[in-house]
């Protein structure tokens, strides 16, 4: 199997596990408002669609290398993580959910470069405050709080 294949799988599981659970978050019974679905919902499909088409449209690999090791641990932890995310948004919330996760990912992809812990820190923080200000407060969507808090 090549390299394309697996990510593409991975992709499209990825894509599917979240259309799942975006179907299952509640929405406002309202005439103008879309809902706080929407979004999550277009993300999936888009990651579905991704996934299937790189699945599909793999070339032929000329060298033949298969997957390392350290790159099959890299891509099941990036998709555990992906999945904890979507359902720590649950309980948790959205901001502590993805400033963990995003900060877990940073690591996980930076592996080679050795990045300091408080630029990684710092990035999480500022990214989510930028994904909430766009959805939050441009988008009026309605970000997830979590049950705990």
């Amino acid at each position: 199997m090549k390299k394309d294949h697996v990510v593409g799988i991975a992709v499209f599981l990825i894509g599917v596990v979240c259309l799942v659970y975006a179907m299952s978050l509640q929405i406002k019974v309202s005439t103008d408002d879309p809902g706080s679905r929407l979004f999550p919902v277009i993300g999936s499909v888009m990651m579905v669609i991704c996934g299937a088409g790189l699945f599909f449209t793999a070339k032929e690999d000329s060298s033949k290398r298969r997957m390392q090791k350290d790159e099959i641990i890299r891509l099941v932890s990036s998709f555990g993580v992906l999945v904890a995310y979507v359902f720590a948004l649950k309980y948790v919330g959205f901001y502590i959910s993805t400033v963990i996760a995003l900060y877990v990912l940073i690591s996980l992809f930076a592996y080679e470069n050795k990045i300091v812990l408080w630029k990684k820190a710092l990035f999480s923080i500022v990214v989510t405050g930028i994904v909430w200000f766009v959805f939050r407060k441009l988008l009026l969507v309605l970000l997830p709080a979590g049950i705990f808090f």
